[in-house]
């Protein structure tokens, strides 16, 4: 037997080309059993993401939308609550006018009775004095003209 001495770092032969095969093999059914199946669910998972990310922009879009439509309500309802407010405040202030006039037409009729009875109790009051005063100046001359002549 004779010993072959190399210092060489790699040798070519038979090994070499049956390593080389192998390693080839090995690298096919590794892309068949490992590589492929995760490439497929790395391909799922990016298509599921993709598909999530347009979800969420159609859910932003849709959110956007429902905040407008909201705010177009929100607007509505307040300028149909304005203008009830102003409906009721045209109400009050004509309930109060009406109110008010009412009022003084009271208080012009009771003046106006109250004239009328003053009127008439001052009217009673100079009759009733007028009569007086004649009775008085009636017995004022019936004492000056009594028949004896004197005065009293």
């Amino acid at each position: 037997m004779e010993v072959i001495e190399t210092t060489a770092l790699i040798t070519i032969n038979a090994t070499l080309v049956f390593q080389l095969l192998s390693f080839l093999l090995f690298l096919f059914i590794i892309h068949r059993i490992m590589i492929r199946p995760l490439d497929r669910v790395i391909q799922e998972r990016n298509f599921f993401l993709d598909q999530l990310n347009e979800e969420i922009t159609e859910a932003g879009d849709e959110y956007k939308q429902l905040l407008k439509q909201i705010q177009r309500q929100e607007d509505q309802v307040r300028d149909s609550a304005l203008k009830i407010k102003d409906d009721i405040e045209a109400s009050g202030q004509k309930t109060a006018a009406e109110l008010i006039a009412r009022t003084r037409d009271e208080i012009n009729a009771m003046k106006s009775k109250a004239q009328q009875e003053t009127a008439a109790k001052l009217k009673t009051a100079m009759a009733a004095t007028q009569d007086e005063a004649m009775s008085v100046a009636e017995m004022m001359i019936a004492r000056l003209l009594e028949p004896n002549g004197e005065l009293r």
